[in-house]
């Protein structure tokens, strides 16, 4: 039902475990993964990642005068697109793109631009950023693994944000701006996904969504302030403080756990806080 708030308000959520008797049958897959191959970002200013010769297959020295290799193609989903201090140039995301991952290493200077329009998925070899700088567009971009920030600037898209089954990595180093995107954490995996940052991270919108029975977890001592909306579904968020300055979600499917809710707003209009939580307890 919902409710205006129009003053700091604290709740928590948890919910109660049934215990059955079940019959539980474990399968062990072991999955073969191929090793992902790197390609080097060689291009000129601004040029555009579409293009197979702004890459090289061999990582270039002496400036990008000298080592490099022409790729036979962009990258795609079987690479890593690196981009390394030896070739800073600034690079354009011009088409569509889909990886393995992303290392923007540290020294490199560039800025790497999503054009409007253009999506972005990342792959199971993860982002990592410890330079340079990412300047999001307006569409999708799609992380199906690690988020490691530790050096640089990374603007989000101001679309959505889409980050399954992978951890969010912000402790030391880097700017992080939300660009008043949505930032959706789901996935289907059985491990934990823990978002561990230097104190506080602050978010557009947040949507917590798990579909594989997995916790969120939020690093004990650890804030996420959520300027937007927020709205939480199937999952259970363990630990930490979520920080919500925006209309608030709890769904019917929301499992509890042990994360503190603050809702504060010194806005007009009042914020609205919206409880569909089923036959979980929710304590005010």
């Amino acid at each position: 039902m919902p409710a205006c708030v129009s003053r700091a308000t604290t709740f928590y959520y948890r919910y109660f475990f049934i215990v059955a008797a079940v019959s539980l049958v474990v399968f062990f897959v072991v999955p073969n993964f191929a090793e992902a191959a790197s390609l080097y970002w060689t291009g000129d200013v601004s040029a555009n990642t579409s293009v197979a010769t702004n890459w090289s297959i061999v990582a270039p020295t002496v400036d990008c005068s000298t080592g490099m290799v022409d790729a036979s193609a962009a990258p795609g989903s079987g690479d890593i697109a690196v981009f390394d201090s030896e070739c800073d140039t600034s690079a354009t995301i011009n088409a569509n793109i889909n990886v393995a991952g992303v290392s923007m290493e540290s020294g490199y200077s560039g800025v790497v631009t999503q054009s409007s329009g253009v999506t972005i998925t990342v792959g199971s070899s993860d982002w990592i950023q410890a330079g340079g700088t990412f300047s999001g567009g307006n569409s999708t971009v799609d992380f199906n693994r690690h988020f490691t920030l530790s050096g640089g600037i990374y603007t989000a898209t101001s679309g959505t944000t889409t980050h399954g089954r992978g951890n969010f990595t912000h402790t030391t180093g880097g700017t992080f701006t939300h660009n008043s995107g949505l930032w959706t954490f789901d996935g289907a995996d059985t491990s934990d996904v823990t978002v561990d940052v230097n104190t506080s991270e602050t978010f557009g919108a947040v949507t917590f969504t798990a579909a594989g029975g997995f916790n969120f977890v939020i690093s004990t001592g650890d804030t996420i302030v959520v300027t937007g909306a927020l709205t939480v579904n199937n999952s259970i968020i363990n630990t930490g403080t979520i920080e919500a300055q925006g209309d608030v979600t709890i769904n019917s499917t929301a499992d509890g756990g042990t994360t503190t809710i603050n809702v504060t707003t010194n806005s007009t209009p009042a914020i609205t806080v919206t409880l569909t939580a089923g036959g979980k307890a929710i304590n005010f």
